[in-house]
């Protein structure tokens, strides 16, 4: 929502931006979804929640708080390091639904 109220005028580019911005939440979903232990739902369940908090909170503080001409960046470069978080989260979960 913080993206497309920040939008000036519509754009097919800025949307693509925007699906890169939920993707990880929709990988976390989808790993929570998927897992059947309970010890890796409780990983996942866990780091999905400090990530969503995390990221929400360095949108928030980029677009509004500390703005600056680079604000816009953070649509590229949060979900990039939210990616990394899960994929590295992604591993041991897998081994553990492996049991």
């Amino acid at each position: 929502m913080v993206g497309i109220l920040n939008m000036d005028t519509f754009a097919l580019g800025a949307i693509g931006f925007l699906v890169w911005a939920i993707s990880p939440y929709l990988f976390a979903v989808f790993m929570t979804q998927r897992s059947t232990q309970h010890v890796a739902i409780l990983i996942v369940t866990g780091v999905s929640f400090i990530l969503a908090i995390g990221g929400v909170f360095l949108l928030i503080d980029a677009m509004y708080i500390h703005q600056d001409a680079q604000s816009a960046l953070v649509f590229v470069v949060i979900p990039m390091y939210q990616w990394i978080i899960l994929l590295i989260t992604a591993l041991p979960v897998y081994f553990m639904n492996k049991k």
